[in-house]
């Protein structure tokens, strides 16, 4: 291993992804910890970041790399297990002298929630708190880039409408972009972050209908905001998306639940000062991803889209 003093997990993965990329941006020493050796490791290696592999299952394997580490960020997959996962992480954390961990949760993380998968969340916060190892906690919004993710993108551009289960609630879309670089920041610089919460949320809170109406202008046709039922979602996700189970049974609960917390107005003012945050409005994200729903009309497949089931595409 080499002198990395940054570990980032889920490190081939969206956020994971383009945090390191702005770490290195930085002149920051890194360390990715992968559960495939695979393509995606390779690049990172090419690119001076030191790679280890292993997963959330074995805690030698994580508290193997934090050796010589300062800060960490931990991102649990949408899967199964992350309150497992967040006390073996802090719990290595805590051995290695780790001073700063910074933790992906999400905006619907709360002890009331109707979604397990979000009380998950909010259970693993407090698995970290009781850690004693200072952790920044990150609650962000649904991300501004979903619209384009191909099995999303496909359907829209195919039948011109978003069809989602969220009737007339309002969010604020946050850009990957701007969540990597308060990830970097705080790994960076966590003095006057530790044990605080960041509700993490775009520059303009809209419906889906005005996020139609902007699908709108950048593409050039009309975008339908169509609500759909819970049910009908899970349906689809599960025939037309091929969800795994997991997701099909918690996304539609937690994503509904998130609404009522994802207004720009809810949230603390001290949230807009984040560090190295420069939010992009949703239809400037829509602008630059235009070429995807093109690809979309000729039926492409996954691949084409330049997307990989688990994987980040490097231009995104």
């Amino acid at each position: 291993m080499n002198e990395a003093e940054i570990l980032v997990s889920g490190a081939t993965g969206r956020t994971g992804g383009i945090a390191i990329d702005e770490l290195l941006k930085m002149g920051k020493r890194v360390r990715a910890y992968v559960r495939t050796d695979d393509d995606r490791a390779a690049a990172l290696r090419q690119r001076g970041v030191d790679v280890v592999i292993g997963d959330f299952t074995d805690i030698n394997d994580i508290r193997a790399a934090m050796e010589g580490i300062r800060s960490a960020y931990f991102l649990h997959p949408i899967t199964p297990g992350i309150i497992g996962a967040a006390a073996y992480f802090a719990q290595a954390a805590k051995e290695a002298s780790l001073t700063t961990i910074v933790n992906m949760s999400q905006i619907s993380a709360r002890r009331e929630s109707a979604s397990h998968a979000a009380q998950d969340h909010w259970v693993s916060e407090r698995v970290f708190n009781w850690s004693d190892v200072a952790t920044t906690h990150l609650r962000p919004t649904f991300f501004a880039d979903w619209l384009v993710y191909p099995h999303f993108a496909r359907e829209i551009w195919a039948t011109r409408k978003i069809e989602f289960p969220f009737g007339n609630g309002r969010h604020a879309p946050i850009a990957t972009d701007d969540q990597r670089r308060v990830i970097a920041h705080v790994l960076a610089n966590p003095e006057g972050h530790e044990s605080k919460t960041y509700t993490l949320y775009g520059p303009v809170e809209m419906n889906h209908a005005e996020i139609a109406a902007a699908m709108s202008e950048v593409l050039g046709t009309r975008i339908e905001y169509a609500p759909t039922s819970i049910e009908e979602f899970r349906i689809k996700m599960e025939t037309l998306y091929k969800f795994p189970p997991f997701k099909v049974s918690t996304f539609p609960t937690c994503a509904t639940s998130s609404l009522g917390q994802a207004s720009k107005a809810d949230v603390s003012r001290d949230a807009q000062l984040r560090p190295g945050c420069r939010s992009g409005r949703i239809v400037h994200r829509l602008a630059c991803r235009k070429h995807r729903f093109r690809a979309a009309t000729n039926h492409a497949r996954t691949s084409d889209l330049g997307f990989h089931s688990g994987s980040r595409p490097s231009e995104w």
